[in-house]
């Protein structure tokens, strides 16, 4: 087994940035700001693209990766949703803005989200078989899934706050 020095040696350079980025932009999420939907989409888009890459790369394509994976989602999505239905966005359509009140959802769930795939990669490199015992696999797959819909389902959110703001005049 090895230690817990050899094992943050040999962690790849991009998984600290993405650390420092989802560790970022969590604690931008706590103060309110303005932004714009292509602000908003940087996040979801980046928690797609590596829960995806996760998933083919430690289980594959198959419907038993992604059928869990993608129910996860849409319960994440619609819970992501819901979130931003809740909140008090005010939407300058003229400007192309979108004023967001802090969210406090936004640096715990990324945290949890890297310290799972982060402990996943550590356990696909020191004892693969382990991923695939069924409960581990599912719990891997639905954090995933869950998380990435999460995020998806607020930026949903947000498009359609947008999109139903009234538009300017002239």
């Amino acid at each position: 087994m090895p230690h817990i020095g050899d094992i943050l040696a040999h962690t790849p350079v991009w998984v600290w940035a993405l650390l420092a980025f989802l560790v970022f932009r969590g604690v931008a999420a706590l103060k309110p700001a303005e932004t714009t939907l292509p602000g908003l989409a940087i996040l979801p888009l980046v928690l797609l693209v590596w829960g995806v890459v996760t998933l083919v790369e430690t289980y594959g394509t198959g419907l038993s990766a992604f059928g869990p994976w993608l129910l996860a989602a849409v319960a994440g999505a619609v819970a992501g949703h819901g979130f931003v239905r809740r909140m008090a966005v005010a939407v300058d359509r003229g400007r192309g803005t979108i004023r967001r009140p802090a969210d406090p959802t936004v640096l715990p769930l990324v945290l949890v989200v890297f310290a799972v795939k982060y402990v996943a990669g550590v356990a696909a490199a020191v004892a693969p078989g382990l991923l695939e015992r069924p409960d581990l696999r599912l719990l891997v797959i639905a954090i995933s899934g869950l998380s990435t819909g999460f995020f998806v389902g607020k930026f949903i959110g947000y498009v359609r706050r947008f999109r139903s703001a009234p538009r300017p005049l002239g």
